[in-house]
């Protein structure tokens, strides 16, 4: 059913790519429970059919198949209850899953459009731009992200288990955000269009931020669009967080582009 403006009524929206928040008819809801709200966003970003034991293995490692399938059972019980419609969720005697076809779900979407463009991205020269289709579903995928982080700050169960399957997700995530980044930005250099180029890179940066490549390219942007002054602050505030940070100097060759940028700005300021 749809709302006559395109948009689909009784919808659960999830969103997990940064701060998780959860919509029924984009209204927030709250799934109070830890362990319900873990399982939820479990099936939520494995958008498929995941089996109980498989989730009695992530929950309840130490405890005996029969209790761990009791706490399941009772858990299930209560997330399906805490949801506005019961029928969201879906489990038989060996499997659970959310009805993924009345349900939307950030990093779902992040996977359908890398799926679909993969291949072509990668056989797209780097010496060329991108074509515009391509270059909007990159920017389309990058930008369904709201931090750095797969949900960000939520209290969640923390089992060893769960733990370790939520940083190898994020891991591989993050992994192909760096190269969709990275590619949109070497896009906008090709173009010319420098001030895009930065802004990619600041996202770059975000998420990786003691990579010395990254802080290199964005003060040869900022010198390429022409803002020297903008490139010496930017560097001079990467080196203070190295040094603070780190407890080290950036490389020779950071150092020596911000001391050549330094000494052809101080002539004009004196």
């Amino acid at each position: 059913m749809t709302d006559g403006h395109g948009g689909i009524l009784n919808q659960l929206k999830i969103f997990v790519l940064g701060t998780p928040v959860v919509y029924w008819n984009n209204e927030p809801i709250l799934i109070r429970r830890r362990v319900a709200r873990s399982i939820f966003y479990y099936l939520a970003i494995q958008g498929e059919l995941v089996g109980k034991t498989e989730l009695m293995a992530v929950f309840w490692p130490d405890e005996e198949a029969r209790k761990a399938r009791r706490y399941l059972r009772d858990i299930l019980s209560k997330l399906r209850a805490s949801l506005p419609d019961p029928a969201l969720l879906w489990s038989d005697i060996d499997n659970v899953s959310l009805d993924f076809e009345h349900i939307y779900v950030d990093i779902q979407k992040y996977n359908q459009i890398l799926t679909r463009i993969t291949k072509e991205i990668w056989q797209s020269p780097d010496s060329e731009p991108l074509t515009q289709a391509l270059y909007d579903a990159c920017a389309t995928a990058v930008g369904l992200w709201r931090s750095s982080r797969i949900l960000a700050g939520a209290k969640l169960h923390n089992t060893i288990e769960f733990e370790e399957w939520l940083s190898e997700v994020e891991k591989r995530r993050i992994r192909s955000r760096k190269l969709l980044l990275e590619r949109l930005s070497r896009h906008c250099e090709i173009l010319r269009d420098y001030s895009s180029a930065v802004k990619w890179l600041y996202d770059l940066a975000v998420l990786d931020p003691y990579n010395e490549d990254c802080h290199l390219s964005i003060m040869k942007m900022l010198i390429s669009g022409n803002s020297p002054r903008e490139a010496i602050l930017y560097g001079k505030t990467i080196r203070g967080k190295f040094i603070y940070e780190l407890n080290i100097q950036p490389s020779n060759q950071f150092i020596a582009l911000l001391d050549s940028l330094s000494a052809a700005r101080n002539p004009e300021e004196g």
